[in-house]
This record gives structure tokens, C-alpha cells and sequence, in this order.
């Protein structure tokens, strides 16, 4: 009895030994998955922090809408002269009744005003008629017209009248003035008659500059913009009936950089210094360009060259126009449409691929299958596109894939956009039995947040400054979306 009472008590023993440490560890269990819920918790609301820092960071990117939802409600129908003041800035020329020019501009602070350029005209008082006169803003490359001080204009009295048949019929200017207008009230700081010209241009340290195009020569002249003083003519001889007496815009003339871009018959491009020196020509038809365009960023010159329908080469004409500092891209540049910074020196092209490249040095940083990607976003490291019916993400960085998602095969990307929140893609039904549609895409994963059918009327979407804008074609309206 003795023996079996010894060996009860050690099972006893043993059994509260065994069980203590048992329950103490169902307890840590416990508080171990509490404290890691909390900490889970806890780094998710980090994380959350940190997004909804980044989208607010993204808010004051140019480019970036503000939010976008489900509901795309109409809240103001605009005439085209009416959007200066969503761009925050801009202006246009109109027409009296009489025939008499004057220019309307909007300020980025809502203030408006009208200045008078010429009187009465018969030749601009048909219903048909629109004038040859040009404004510009003196605003840099890259800049919008919200920045600028003064507003340059070249007017002239002639015209182009179309019939009910539309054809263009031409009245030769007889009279050219530059007027020089500021952006504060529209107060005239200074005018003054010029010869001859057609097309003008603005150069940094307040010079204008005046193209012409005659039969047997193409003449540029730079005048200082506020006294009328001539600083230099270049005259380029022509061939022989290379120029059309009766062209009423006369040579092409337009701003490259720091650099004076003239555009010649039958197929060359001029390029002149500041200081009104011939520095380069180029035989359009010899290099095979087929096109040029100007970068929106910096106003530097790029020629594009061509095989078949798709561009094949992009040259970036080197900013003192030397060739051997040219860079050659594959394929056409591709823009970004917003661009925060968080890939710097990136520079996009595309044909069968979209590239990547750096913006200096012109090297190929990387190679994605993106084929004939023609709009681009740079947010947050990471470069959205559109290519064919697709949207793809893309590590900025190094071109890895991130993700990728395709609409249906009756709907055409028409638009890139982003509020922040959702990469926003504008489709256009290529089916007059489907719908447009605005479709949200999340910028991590590419899930598709929401989609809306376009406003009745609304047959393409655009971005101007924050603002997502319908345009209506048959009525000819902007419309105001929020």
C-alpha cells in the first residue's frame, strides 16, 4: 500500500509538473499572435500612411487630375474660347462684325481683358473669314502660358476667305505691325511696323523674329521686341519655283531651343543661332525624317525618321545644332503625359519594344515588349503605358514587368491619365454598337477599380491642368467633368 501511495504521489507530482509549463505555453501562444496582430496591424497602418502621403504628394505633379470616381457628372458645358481659364492662362484673337482683330486673354487669377489690334477690315467681316495675324506668350519651352509677362502679336490685315465649297482663297496682307501687349491688363507696351513677314517666332533676351518666303528666297529678320531695332536678316536662296508666290503663311518659322528653325521648299530645314548665323541644314528627303517635332519639355529640335508606317529613329538635334552631338534614338519619343521625377533621366521610345534610355548620354537602359506604346505615365518609379488594347506597368528602373491587363477588343485606348489613386484609361468603342468608357486601374496591381460610360455627347476625354475635360464634336463644347 506503502509502495502504490509513493508511486501515486510521484504520478501526482509529475502530472502538475507536466501540465504548469502546458498552460504557460497555450498563454504565450496567445499573447504571441495578439502582439503580432497588433504589430501587423500596426505596420498596415504605416503603410497606409505612407500612401495616402504619396498620393498627396502626387496632388501637385502637373498633369494630375483631381480624384476621379464612378460618377463622371457634367458640370459646365464651354465654347473653345472659354477653356483659357482651365489652362489657367491663355488667350485668342477674335473677329468683330466689322472685321475689326482684337485679343482676349484670361489670367491665371480669373482676370480678363480685350485689347483692340486692328479696326475695321472689309476683307475679315465675312462670316468665312480668318485673319493671318498670330499672339504668342513670351513663356519658355516646357512652360505654361500662366508664367508669362507679355503677349506678342504680328498683324497684319490679310486673310483667308472659305466658300460654301470650302475652298481657301487668299487676301494679301497689305499692312504688318508687332504689337507687344502685357498679360496684366492688356495695355499696349509697345508697336512698331515691320516690311514684310509672315510667321514669327520669340528668342530669349527679348528679340522677335519675322519670317517671309518669296519666289527666290526665304528672309528672316530678328527686331528687338519693344524698340522695333534690327539686330540681323539672314536671306536663303531658293531654287527655282520652289515657293509658292500665293502661300499666305509663308515660310515655316518656329523656335528650337536657343536656335531659329526655318523650314525651306522643297523638303530642307534651316537652322540658325541667336545671332542669326547659319549653323546647319537638313535635306528632309536625303535623311529620310518624313517628320520633325519639338521637345515639349526643353523646345529642343528632334527629326524623325521613317520605315514603312512606323517611325524607325528619333534624332535629337544637339542644342548648338553640331551633328556630332546628335542622339539617336529606336523608335518614336514617347512622352510622358504626367512625370514625378521618381525615374530621373529617362527618356522613352518606342517601335516593336518600348525603350528606355538615358536622357544624357542617349545609352539603352533597357528593352520591354511593349510594341508601339504611344503614351506613358512616370509615377513613383514605375512607367505606364498603353500599347494596342493593353495597359502595362513597368519597373522604371529595369524594365521588368510589373503587370498587365487587356480591355476588350472593341475598345481603343484613347487617353492616359492618373488623379493619384487609379491609372485612368480613356477608351474609345470601336463599334458603334459598344460604349466609351472611362476605366480605373489600381497602380499596384492593375485589379480594375471601377469604369464609367462617357456623359451623353461626350465622344473623347482629355486632361487640362487638374481637370478632366469631355469634348462634345456635334455641339463643339469642352465639358466640364467632375
Amino acid at each position: 500500500m506503502g509502495r502504490r501511495g509513493d508511486m501515486r504521489a510521484v504520478e501526482l507530482l509529475d502530472a502538475t509538473a507536466s501540465r504548469a509549463p502546458r498552460r504557460w505555453h497555450r498563454s504565450g501562444l496567445v499573447i504571441g499572435v495578439a502582439l503580432l496582430a497588433v504589430m501587423l496591424a500596426g505596420a498596415q497602418l504605416v503603410m497606409d500612411a505612407r500612401e495616402r502621403a504619396a498620393v498627396a504628394a502626387l496632388a501637385s505633379v502637373p498633369g494630375v487630375l483631381d480624384p476621379v470616381d464612378a460618377d463622371l457628372d457634367v458640370v459646365r458645358r464651354m465654347a473653345p474660347a472659354e477653356m483659357g481659364e482651365l489652362y489657367g492662362a491663355g488667350g485668342s484673337i477674335g473677329l468683330g462684325p466689322d472685321g475689326s482683330q482684337r485679343f482676349s486673354w484670361t489670367g491665371p487669377d480669373g482676370g480678363e481683358w480685350t485689347t483692340e489690334l486692328l479696326g475695321p477690315s472689309p476683307a475679315l467681316s465675312g462670316p468665312n473669314a480668318s485673319p493671318l495675324s498670330g499672339c504668342t506668350p513670351d513663356r519658355l519651352p516646357g512652360r505654361t502660358a500662366s508664367v508669362a509677362r507679355r503677349v506678342v502679336c504680328l498683324v497684319t490685315d490679310g486673310a483667308t476667305i472659305r466658300d460654301e465649297a470650302g475652298r481657301t482663297t487668299t487676301v494679301p496682307a497689305t499692312a504688318r505691325r508687332v504689337v507687344v501687349l502685357s498679360v496684366v491688363d492688356g495695355s499696349i507696351q509697345a508697336q512698331w511696323p515691320v516690311e514684310s513677314g509672315h510667321r514669327m517666332a520669340l528668342l530669349p533676351g527679348e528679340v522677335v523674329v519675322v519670317g517671309e518666303m518669296t519666289a527666290d528666297a526665304s528672309t528672316t529678320t530678328a527686331y528687338d521686341l519693344l524698340t522695333g531695332e534690327k539686330r540681323w536678316t539672314y536671306r536663303h536662296p531658293l531654287p527655282p519655283a520652289s515657293a509658292a508666290e500665293d502661300n499666305p503663311f509663308g515660310t515655316g518659322l518656329f523656335r528650337a531651343g536657343d536656335l531659329v528653325a526655318i523650314v525651306t521648299p522643297p523638303s530642307s530645314l534651316l537652322l540658325l543661332s541667336a545671332q542669326g548665323k547659319a549653323v546647319r541644314e537638313v535635306d528632309l528627303d536625303l535623311e529620310g525624317s518624313g517628320s520633325w517635332m519639338t521637345d515639349p519639355t526643353t523646345g529642343g529640335l528632334i527629326l524623325q525618321k521613317r520605315s514603312t508606317a512606323r517611325v524607325s529613329q528619333s534624332i535629337l538635334i544637339a542644342p548648338d545644332g553640331d551633328p556630332a552631338k546628335d542622339i539617336t534614338l529606336d523608335g518614336a519619343v514617347v512622352w510622358p503625359l504626367v512625370d514625378d521625377g521618381s525615374v530621373p533621366g529617362l527618356r522613352l521610345s518606342s517601335d516593336a519594344a518600348l525603350h528606355g534610355w538615358d536622357s544624357t548620354g542617349g545609352s539603352e537602359l533597357w528593352s520591354h515588349d511593349a510594341p508601339d506604346a504611344d503614351r506613358a505615365l512616370i509615377l513613383r518609379g514605375r512607367v505606364y503605358v498603353t500599347s494596342g488594347n493593353a495597359v502595362q506597368a513597368i519597373d522604371g528602373a529595369t524594365g521588368a514587368a510589373l503587370w498587365s491587363t487587356e480591355a476588350e477588343d472593341w475598345l481603343n485606348p484613347s487617353m492616359l491619365m492618373t488623379d493619384g489613386h487609379h491609372i485612368l484609361v480613356a477608351f474609345e468603342a470601336l463599334s458603334s454598337t459598344a460604349e466609351s468608357v472611362l476605366v480605373a486601374y489600381e497602380p499596384l496591381g492593375g485589379r480594375e477599380a471601377f469604369r464609367v460610360h462617357y456623359p451623353e455627347g461626350v465622344t473623347a476625354l482629355i486632361p487640362v491642368e487638374r481637370h478632366l475635360v469631355g469634348l462634345d464634336e456635334a455641339a463643339v463644347e469642352y465639358v466640364l467633368l467632375d
